[in-house]
């Protein structure tokens, strides 16, 4: 059993009493100064509401099944698409941003290569601050799945004679290592050579809607 079924099994059988015990131990053990009450309190009223959340775990079990079988479609998010979402460059911010939330809602299982994140941490530092970068970064990392570069993927570059951009010849190694079934992309012609196929954000919100996957 993973830490967090042990989490889920412990508090799902806590009664009231036993949760507000638990609660009034972690205050004596770490108090909090007066002037953090309110926060204190928040953070309090979450944990409650967090235990009220919890599904046992055969019921968890049934929904991360059920999960799998409707998240069949998975793609990696082309740099540009992230930009066209954070930026809300029109006209293109809009299916920009409907893609993020079919991910964001584990529709379709979306990717970013992690050397996406560092160029948009160094397109936006005009316009962000890096604190803002920063946060903003850590949001992608949670809606979408981060593809590493490894050695690997880099020599599988180099050594690709199909594509003539190095950067998008390791989205396509990380596309693949995802075992994604599209790219998603504005720039179709920069991946002719993939076998990962690329796809327009306006052909595959298309491909959704029709249902034709």
């Amino acid at each position: 059993m993973s830490t967090r079924e042990m989490a889920y099994s412990i508090f799902s059988r806590l009664n009231e009493e036993q949760l507000k015990g638990f609660i009034a131990m972690f205050r004596d053990m770490y108090p909090i100064p007066d002037d953090d009450r309110a926060e204190r309190e928040d953070a309090f009223k979450k944990l409650q509401g967090l235990r009220r959340s919890i599904p046992d775990l055969d019921e968890k079990k049934e929904i991360d099944e059920q999960s799998r079988e409707v998240r069949s479609m998975k793609i990696l998010v082309d740099t540009n698409i992230l930009i066209d979402y954070i930026a809300n460059r029109h006209p293109f911010s809009k299916n920009a941003e409907i893609i993020i939330e079919l991910c964001k809602d584990k529709k379709v299982e979306g990717c970013v290569a992690a050397h996406s994140l560092i160029n948009i941490f160094y397109i936006l530092r005009k316009s962000m601050s890096v604190k803002e970068r920063k946060e903003l970064l850590l949001n992608l990392s949670q809606l979408l799945s981060v593809v590493g570069v490894d050695r690997e993927k880099i020599l599988a570059s180099i050594n690709n004679d199909e594509f003539t951009d190095f950067e998008d010849c390791l989205q396509y190694e990380c596309a693949k290592s995802f075992s994604a079934d599209w790219i998603v992309t504005r720039n179709i012609k920069d991946f002719k050579n993939s076998s990962v196929k690329p796809i327009s954000p306006e052909q595959f919100l298309s491909l959704i809607n029709e249902k034709k996957y």
